[in-house]
């Protein structure tokens, strides 16, 4: 893993140097160790495949909130903002990017599905154990459209809507509701959703990796 500074802000970046255009996957809410071992699981299994993986190091500014909810300030704009204007542009001067993938777990997952959302430049995302329960998101799912040639990958945990919030155990439906309603506008061979065993904080790293990889693939294998 190695380091750099972006407008102000430190990124986490696996070590690969690529001469040829590759798909660029850039992550949010990791933080250094959890970033070291998704990096350790990518060159262990996918150490052929030409791709440059890139984490946004967590601040505590960061707002992954789409809009206003409870006690979420709803800044996620103000981030995706910087992404779009100052953290892209920078990385495709540095790098040699021949499309663009979001990725986050949590929140940070949510957070990916709706700058993909926000932006005909991103080419997709991966959303591993998303806050899709997040109130408003379906309805503004549905009211997106996409140009052609997207992909989008969901996983959950399997125990992860068994909790005693009556929010948060709503996830499993939201979860198969956002992958209906990503197959209904992208079609059903750009979108796939995952179930992994155990609750919400299981397995992260590992989760994350299968969704980078599955994304790549897709990516491929329908260009």
């Amino acid at each position: 893993m190695k380091t750099m500074e972006i407008a102000g802000r430190l990124l986490f970046s696996t070590e690969s140097v690529l001469e040829t255009p590759s798909p660029l996957f850039l992550g949010f809410g990791l933080r250094e160790t959890a970033f070291q071992e998704v990096e350790r699981r990518l060159n262990k299994r996918y150490r052929a495949i030409p791709f440059h993986c890139i984490s946004l190091c967590p601040s505590r500014e960061d707002d992954f909130s789409p809009w206003p909810w409870g006690d979420f300030p709803g800044n996620g704009d103000r981030l995706f903002a910087f992404v779009e204007t100052d953290l892209l542009p920078t990385l495709k001067k540095r790098y040699p990017i021949s499309s663009i993938y979001l990725f986050g777990y949590s929140l940070a997952g949510l957070f990916a599905l709706y700058g993909f959302c926000k932006s005909e430049k991103i080419d997709g995302a991966a959303s591993m154990s998303g806050s899709l329960w997040y109130p408003g998101w379906i309805d503004f799912l549905a009211s997106q459209s996409f140009l052609p040639n997207k992909s989008v990958y969901l996983s959950l945990g399997d125990t992860e809507h068994k909790g005693t919030d009556s929010l948060f155990s709503t996830v499993l439906d939201a979860t198969k509701k956002t992958a209906a309603l990503f197959q209904e506008k992208l079609g059903e061979e750009r979108v796939r959703l995952e179930m992994n065993s155990g609750g919400h904080h299981v397995q992260i790293p590992y989760r994350i990796e299968k969704g980078i990889a599955a994304l790549y693939k897709m990516g491929k294998s329908l260009s």
